[in-house]
């Protein structure tokens, strides 16, 4: 319905409505929230989500932080913005902006709560999608995004050698 109704500019409480509710204490309505915002990002002309995408980004940026104490909210808020990421352009131009984003997606990269590796999967599918859409941006996080891909192989190497033992 909201693929058929935000286009023609009906159903306009929908989106503040889950960007609220992406906060909310209750884990199954934040839950809920950050996925119905991931497949609504993902099914809907980016055009038709611009106008709101400040709304969208606090709200999965906020699934996404470190201080989230549920892994599945944390995924869902980066699935999420994976999804979003064609009509975050505005926001990735603002510096102040984009620096948020980038050190909330290295952190998710970086996550170590119960050795996730889905969310370090989406986080790292995120970093991909920053680069094919905005790379003109990336060359001051550059180190840092080559410190978390060494860490990943480092990693992915030492869990070869120990399977092999």
């Amino acid at each position: 319905m909201a693929s058929l109704e935000i286009p023609r500019r009906e159903w306009d409480d929908l989106l503040p409505n889950l960007s609220q509710n992406a906060e909310h204490e209750d884990f199954n309505i934040r839950m809920s929230s950050l996925t119905t915002l991931g497949y609504i990002c993902e099914e809907i002309e980016p055009e038709a989500l611009e106008a709101q995408s400040n709304l969208i980004l606090t709200a999965v940026i906020q699934g996404m932080r470190k201080e989230e104490t549920d892994q599945e909210v944390r995924l869902e808020g980066t699935k999420a913005l994976l999804n979003a990421m064609p009509f975050i352009k505005k926001n990735f131009e603002q510096e102040a902006e984009r620096n948020y984003i980038m050190e909330t997606v290295c952190e998710t990269a970086n996550v170590t709560p119960y050795n996730s590796t889905e969310i370090k999967d989406a986080a790292f599918q995120c970093i991909v999608s920053i680069g094919e859409n905005y790379y003109d941006h990336l060359q001051p996080y550059m180190q840092a995004l080559y410190s978390l891909t060494l860490a990943c192989i480092q990693g992915a190497v030492a869990e070869i050698g120990r399977a092999h033992v």
